[in-house]
């Protein structure tokens, strides 16, 4: 693994995120996986240790980075206004609701392709989180029945701190 500074935390560019929704540039999915998983609340070494047991590429922030789907937090004024998310305050305060259901769709999808319409249907049926909590079961067993061991415990991880919302670094932008 590439020596990586400490408490250095990454987020999605707008480019990031339109990839995440659109698959425009077919990223490899580990390497699709690492964006996934990248929301501004890690710092870097957990996500390097999260690359390792996932099997990303040891330069996968390096790669990301200059590919522009991620920016360093706090490296804002260094960047076109057209790579950086919306930083309406709607935006910024992104509800746990919204982040959590899009982070599971996002994980499913993913994992399964478009093969999944019944979860699927009930996922974008979701208006609040208790809906999230009664399908969170199917979620967790179709994410470890698709995913190695580690990489689908550190999946369920990060859905879990949606519903935790617990961040781990102050200068993010949005979830």
């Amino acid at each position: 693994m590439n020596m990586v500074m400490e408490d250095i935390c990454y987020s999605k560019t707008t480019q990031g995120l339109e990839e995440i929704q659109l698959r425009k540039n077919k990223l490899s999915p580990k390497l699709r996986t690492m964006l996934l998983l990248i929301d501004g609340s890690k710092d870097s070494d957990l996500l390097v240790e999260h690359a390792m047991k996932i099997g990303a590429p040891d330069d996968f922030l390096e790669t990301l980075e200059a590919h522009g789907y991620i920016y360093r937090n706090g490296n804002e004024d260094n960047m076109p206004s057209t790579m950086l998310p919306s930083s309406t305050p709607q935006r910024r305060q992104m509800d746990r609701f919204g982040a959590l259901r899009d982070f599971m769709s996002d994980s499913i999808m993913d994992a399964y392709g478009a093969s999944l319409f019944a979860f699927m249907k009930k996922l974008s049926g979701a208006q609040r989180m208790e809906d999230l909590n009664v399908i969170y079961a199917d979620y967790q067993k179709l994410i470890n029945k698709r995913m190695k061991t580690e990489a689908a415990a550190i999946m369920l991880g990060k859905a879990q701190e949606y519903f935790d919302a617990q961040t781990g670094c102050p200068d993010s932008k949005f979830p």
